[in-house]
């Protein structure tokens, strides 16, 4: 298998950093990079209301973070919140498939934004002095909340946050809007627990479309039926972030359900590569990766094997 994936993407085309491309960071905020200044330029109007580039902003909230961070091992606020970025990154899959799960089991796409919520996403740092850093294990997947609006800009820190977020969410639901099924863009907010440290991503909800049982083709239609599965996805999700396993999708691949891979450190940038090929050949094979099998017995509700579940949230809208 020689398919592999950059961790990092320029935040506006989404090229990776390769031999031939140097990623350059925000000088605002140090914590998006792109390819070019063409680029950058580009990005700002959607990236200006999240950036804090007021250089005694830029120094106050520094000198806070740096104290909370460097008995983690972190040098500066600057490289704690990229190690932030490169594991939402790292797990873009499982977190991505994470909330479509939850969201769904949570009474679907419109409850989810009305009223306005985000879902808060908690991570504990296992990071120390002197340990090496792989983007796929630099923190925990501890638990997630769902936070209205209101609750979450009850504080100064939250409703700064909100506020800079708004034209983001409004540039973001504009982009998606012509999209068949579309309801609104989620902010999730990935917490740091000890540390006063935080990221917010946007994701867009769809409508469901129709849904077929992956290994009888049949429609489902109920949620007594359904509801068992997307807990198993949940749980498959947030085992395979705790577990390191980064699940991605291979261009070509013969199964579609996301493949369990690693990332590797060559040529001083973290590329992923799949453990194997194809689910199906793993599964009637000797299966000799001791966590790809732990990762296999978390299919507590519905039945399922856990590719079937895999394949199943991919499908969903």
């Amino acid at each position: 298998m020689t398919d592999t994936f950059a961790l990092r993407r320029c935040h506006h085309c989404g090229r990776p950093q390769d031999e031939g491309v140097e990623l350059k960071k925000c000088a605002g905020c140090a914590s998006v990079v792109y390819c070019s200044k063409e680029c950058q330029k580009a990005a700002w109007k959607i990236h200006k209301p999240a950036c804090p580039s007021g250089a005694q902003e830029r120094a106050l909230n520094q000198a806070t973070k740096n104290l909370l961070i460097h008995p983690f091992g972190f040098k500066n606020g600057d490289e704690c919140s990229q190690a932030v970025r490169d594991f939402v990154e790292a797990h873009s899959w499982a977190f991505t498939a994470y909330t479509k799960a939850l969201v769904t089991l949570s009474g679907g796409p419109d409850r989810a934004l009305d009223p306005p919520k985000l879902l808060e996403i908690e991570l504990e740092c296992l990071c120390a002095p002197g340990l090496a850093r792989n983007p796929a294990n630099t923190f925990r997947f501890v638990g997630h909340r769902w936070r209205t609006a209101d609750d979450f800009g009850s504080t100064p820190d939250g409703a700064d946050n909100w506020e800079r977020s708004e034209e983001v969410r409004a540039l973001s639901n504009e982009t998606h809007a012509g999209e068949p099924s579309f309801a609104g863009v989620l902010p999730v907010l990935y917490s740091i627990t000890r540390i006063n440290l935080w990221q917010t991503f946007f994701y867009p909800l769809y409508r469901p479309t129709l849904i077929k049982d992956p290994e009888t083709g049949r429609e489902i239609k109920s949620s007594t039926e359904m509801d068992p599965a997307l807990l198993d996805v949940l749980a498959v999700c947030k085992g395979s972030v705790r577990l390191g396993l980064s699940l991605r999708c291979v261009a070509g691949q013969r199964s579609i359900p996301a493949l369990p891979g690693q990332f590797v450190r060559t040529n001083k940038r973290w590329t992923w590569e799949p453990l194997f090929g194809d689910w199906e050949k793993y599964l009637d094979g000797p299966r000799p990766n001791q966590t790809v099998n732990e990762l296999l017995s978390l299919n507590k509700f519905s039945g399922l094997e856990v590719p079937s579940l895999l394949y199943l949230i991919r499908r969903m809208r």
